[in-house]
Formats: structure tokens, sequence, C-alpha cells
């Protein structure tokens, strides 16, 4: 058998002489390319010149164009791969810090939906809520204890749980605190799209069904609470029904691609689609099963519901039906910019997908239908679209959603008569667009 080398230096000779055949060129032929080449960069020199004198391309400046002077950047050499792509600088994408009077919270930032593009929110602008800050865990020696009402107790590595088999889900979760009630009954006139829904995200997410691992222990039936505990420094916990966690409820590990960031629970967490973040615990170390709910501080002191009559309603963890007008939204001027040729926004439901989105350009004395734009999944932020261009005048912008399951978006009126307050704030927000092309907040 010839050896290895050989076999290579054969291989190489063949594509050298196929190659020098092919480019064995007269010299008639390169005087014609050359001329060819010539015309074709001469046209091509004509044809920027014309575009620069037309401005459809924007002259640059060693201050506004990026390591280019030249109104040609296609004749230029741009910057090579590296291992970790980076946004345009032109590009200005953040989250935003929460900020109280002159005190600035070092437990929670916020998403700005006006910056994001479609539904899918990326990994680094998600929205965080902490109550220790982010713990640094390795991956090697994390470990997951599921125990209590069980057959048979488990400790999971992530390796383990990586094993279990995957699925990828599009879920939208968000803080029980998004969103902005009205106080005393009047709503915020300077509120914005970030007060509105500045605690939520949307993302793709991959990990296993907790039922999985449930059936794994052999979860005992008289088991109706499991108490879900965090690694973090407040060791959070909460205590989560047990049909909720049988059918919709995921240990992920997999967001957007990569693996779950720091700040939203890596290397695992609890996601339970539908109810209010805090219930989804980040960075997830035991799963304990009773027939009681344990009553910890978080959701007795936090995130519980007070009610007018002095008692206090704990776990209303639903989220419900919401919408909201994104472009434009309060605190935009549409004399600054162009003003859009369609409203642009988000509907989403705690229950199911929605079904439909209606807007009203005349503060609700009439509706009409939205485009909503695929996918329109359960549990999941849905992009809705209206065709509409602003001409100057006075005018109210108003959204309403409903969903497959029959809850429809309440209205400011409704929530302040039926629902406990505090809870996600989902009523029917209306932005009113000045003459002087300033939106601001109203009543609906």
């Amino acid at each position: 058998m010839p050896e290895k080398s050989g076999d290579e230096d054969r291989g190489l000779e063949f594509f050298r002489a196929s190659d020098e055949k092919k480019f064995q060129l007269s010299r008639r032929q390169l005087l014609a390319g050359s001329g060819a080449v010539i015309s074709w960069a001469a046209s091509r020199a004509a044809l920027a010149q014309e575009f620069s004198r037309q401005n459809l391309f924007p002259q640059p400046t060693p201050d506004t164009y990026v390591n280019n002077n030249t109104d040609t950047p296609w004749a230029q050499a741009g910057a090579g791969p590296t291992e970790l792509g980076h946004r345009s600088p032109f590009v200005d994408l953040k989250r935003i810090i929460e900020i109280s009077g002159t005190r600035i919270y070092a437990t929670g930032s916020s998403t700005d939906w006006s910056k994001i593009i479609g539904t899918v929110t990326p990994s680094d602008l998600c929205f965080e809520r902490h109550h220790a800050g982010i713990p640094l865990i390795d991956p090697e020696k994390y470990r997951l204890l599921v125990h209590g009402m069980v057959e048979r107790p488990m400790v999971f590595t992530l390796e383990d749980i990586m094993r279990l088999g995957a699925e990828k889900h599009f879920f939208y979760w968000e803080c029980q605190g998004n969103g902005e009630e009205p106080e005393n009954g009047k709503v915020k006139e300077d509120q914005t799209i970030l007060d509105s829904l500045g605690r939520s995200s949307a993302c793709e997410w991959v990990g296993v069904p907790l039922r999985t691992v449930m059936e794994m222990v052999n979860v005992k039936p008289e088991s109706t609470w499991a108490l879900v505990e965090s690694y973090d420094g407040a060791g959070l916990a909460r205590t989560i029904d047990i049909d909720k966690l049988w059918n919709n409820a995921y240990l992920m590990y997999g967001q957007n691609g990569e693996p779950v960031r720091p700040e939203n629970g890596y290397p695992v967490r609890l996601l339970l689609p539908g109810y209010e973040g805090n219930t989804s615990n980040k960075w997830i170390r035991r799963i304990q099963f009773s027939n009681k709910m344990f009553q910890m501080r978080e959701e007795t002191s936090r995130y519980a519901d007070h009610l007018d009559d002095g008692t206090t309603l704990q776990y209303s963890v639903q989220c419900g039906v919401r919408s909201h007008i994104i472009n434009p939204s309060g605190g935009m001027n549409l004399a600054d910019a162009p003003p859009p040729r369609e409203l642009r926004g988000m509907a989403y439901s705690g229950y199911g997908k929605i079904a439909g989105v209606e807007i009203s350009t005349d503060g609700g004395a009439t509706w009409h239908l939205a485009r909503l734009h695929d996918p329109v999944v359960p549990k999941m932020a849905t992009m809705f679209t209206f065709p509409w261009t602003w001409k100057g005048e006075e005018i109210k912008l108003t959204s309403r959603a409903w969903d497959d399951q029959g809850f429809k978006q309440p209205t400011h009126e409704w929530l302040a008569k039926y629902s406990p307050q505090g809870a996600s704030y989902n009523g029917i927000e209306t932005w009113k667009v000045h003459s002087s092309g300033r939106v601001t907040h109203v009543w609906s």
C-alpha cells in the first residue's frame, strides 16, 4: 500500500497540473481581458460618482464612518473575522438600569422594547431581577437535588439533565412588577413603553420538561406542591402547584442558541410559561415535593396581592392578556423623525396564544383588526402591525387583544373594580399623539 504522503503528493500534482492548464492564457486573451477590466473599473467609478452626486450614499467623514474616508467603501478591505461577533458601533442597544428617585437599584435592569426588532429578545438585553446578585456557578460542580414526597430521591448533574432529551419553545415571561397601574384613578402622562413592558422579555428556550424528572423520581400521588429553591445568596424559594409542574414546566439550559446566560439562570433555570417571572427560579438547586405550601418569605411578603379589605391574596401568579403599541409610544416625538407608515406592537397571553388584536385611532370610538405576524404560538410575544400615517393631527392610539382561550385584555375600569392591585398590570393602554408630534400616555 502506498504511503499516505505519496498519495497526497500525487493529488497535489493533479490539481497543480489542472490549474496550470486552466490558466494558460494567450497574449491576445490577456490584452482583451485587461481592456474589459479597465472598462468595468471606469464604469464602476463613474457610477460611484453619480451616486455620490445624487447623495444616494452618505458622505462619510473620519468622525462618522469608522475606518473609512471614501464614498466607495466597497473598494476597501473591511475588518477581518473574529471569534466573537459584535454589533455595529452605530447601533446603540442596552438594558436600562432601574432607577427610583435618586437611588439606582442593584437588583434589576429593563428591556427597552422600542429598540427590539421583532419579538425575540437578544440574550444580553433580557430584563433582570435578582435578590442577592448573580451567583457564579461552575457547571462541573452543578447539582440539582430532587427529593421530598418521591419514591426515589435523586441528584442530577448538568450533564445528566442535558442527556434527558430536549424540547425547544418560544416563551415570553415577565416580572410581577411589569406594567404601570394608574394612581388614584390617573395614569402617568410621561409613561413610556419601558414602564409598560420593561420587565419582560421573549426568547427561544431549550430544555427538559420537568415531568421527565418527576417520572424518574416517581412523585407520590399525594404530593400537591413543590418547593423550588435557588443557588443565589438569598436562597430564593417559591412554592409551585403540582399541576403546573406536571403539565407546563421546564428545566431550561439553552437560550437563543447558547447556554442560558448567568443573569438569566446559568446553568439551569426553571421556566413556568404564563406564570409571573418570580416563580421561575433561576440557578435552581433543589426541588422538594410536599402536600402543603411552604409559606416562604418571598411568597408571603413580597409576591402577594394586598386587597382593599386588609386581607392578602397569595399565589396569584397567572399572567393575563396584554397588548401594547410600541411604535409610536410614550416619550417619542414624531416631529423629530419621519413618522412610521404603520403602527407596530406586541401582544401576549399567559393562558394561550393571541387570537386577535384590534386597533383604534380615535380613542376607542371605532376598532379595526391588526395583522398578526407568524409565528403565533402559545404564551409567546406576538408581533402585530396596522397601516397608519400621521398627518399632523391630534389623535389617540389604542390596542386591545384576546386569546384562543376566551380571555380578553381588560380596561383600567375593570381592573380597578375586580382585580387585586400590584400584580402584572395589563390594562388597555392609550397613547395620545399631539399636533406637535409629542406622544404621551392618557386614560383609555
